[in-house]
């Protein structure tokens, strides 16, 4: 497993990644959507805020995470490679990126969600705490933080 900073050569194997993981992220139901995500992911990339995850030369998870807002904005692992501690590489990269000084959040599934679990508990593990219940895309979430002061 190769855990990194992505490049921009990265992207061309990103829609592959996401449409494997569409079904749990609001807002990625139409191609027009998918087209968006993935311009917004070249930028991220372009910015230096986005981490990868390699199996041999296949992506096989990803984030993406914000400077600017302390945040973390996208984080998905292939579901045929999960349970190998790929979002746990990939969260502590982008954490060892931001600013210690400051909080991170992420917006994340309600405890009710049905795919609420691993990632609750993804984020508890780092020390992330529930705060805010929100909605994005229509969809009911719940704002995580991670204080670092």
């Amino acid at each position: 497993m190769n855990i990194r900073k992505a490049v921009e050569t990265d992207i061309g194997q990103w829609p592959r990644l996401v449409r494997t993981v569409r079904d749990s992220f609001p807002g990625l139901e139409t191609e027009k959507a998918l087209d968006e995500h993935q311009a917004t992911a070249l930028q991220f990339i372009k910015n230096e805020e986005a981490v990868a995850a390699f199996e041999e030369s296949d992506l096989v998870g990803a984030l993406l995470f914000s400077r600017e807002h302390h945040a973390i904005c996208f984080l998905a692992v292939d579901p045929k490679h999960r349970k190998k501690g790929i979002a746990s590489q990939l969260l502590a990269l982008a954490l060892d990126e931001l600013d210690k000084n400051k909080d991170v959040v992420v917006s994340t599934y309600r405890d009710t969600d049905k795919n609420a679990a691993p990632a609750r508990r993804l984020y508890e593990k780092f020390g992330f705490q529930p705060e805010e219940l929100i909605s994005e895309f229509g969809y009911p979430c719940q704002v995580f933080r991670l204080h670092r002061q």
